[in-house]
């Protein structure tokens, strides 16, 4: 799954740089289809001012998500939210493979046991305050980083910034992602 988003995410940095908005939008659309982490990118799809491509982007979304509940039906997607992605968070946000922001400052505050890790503070709820804030301000910098690419011509450089804090604001992030 890995090799099909780096492709659908290049590709859309691609088509993006290139001017083509609608494109760019639909890859990284069908990347967020395929794993929610990438619908992170339309933070910088809006700041940078690039309207069709975030509009391409969520419709894109909710029609292969529409197509899955229709073919799959809504039992699926239930118990995909309700039982799959709290079972993996639970296991791994502590794991210390884990490159996310929420990884780092759980393992210093409400490590799991079986992560195998003594807490610096004893205080999970303080250790996700803090990932929460720090994912704020990554999403804020990502902001302002795309506002001013527009100006700047440094449209790559703020797609990069993107992707690079979609990673930190995930709850998980493998070093191979």
């Amino acid at each position: 799954i890995n090799a099909l988003l780096v492709f659908l995410l290049t590709a859309g940095w691609a088509a993006d740089r290139r001017g083509r908005q609608v494109l760019a939008g639909v890859l990284v659309g069908l990347a967020a289809a395929v794993k929610l982490v990438p619908l992170f990118l339309l933070v910088y799809f809006v700041f940078a001012r690039r309207w069709r491509a975030a509009v391409a982007l969520a419709v894109t979304f909710l029609a292969v998500n529409g197509v899955a509940l229709a073919v799959l039906g809504v039992d699926q997607f239930r118990a995909y939210l309700a039982e799959v992605v709290p079972a993996v968070h639970r296991r791994w946000h502590t794991n210390w493979r884990n490159s996310s922001l929420e990884g780092f400052w759980m393992r210093l505050f409400g490590p799991q046991p079986e992560a195998g890790m003594i807490p610096a503070v004893d205080d999970p709820a303080k250790g996700l305050l803090i990932a929460n804030v720090l994912r704020g301000l990554v999403a804020l910098a990502c902001a302002w980083v795309a506002w001013r690419s527009r100006a700047t011509g440094d449209g790559d450089k703020a797609f990069a910034a993107a992707v690079v804090g979609m990673l930190l604001v995930s709850p998980i992030t493998w070093g191979h992602y």
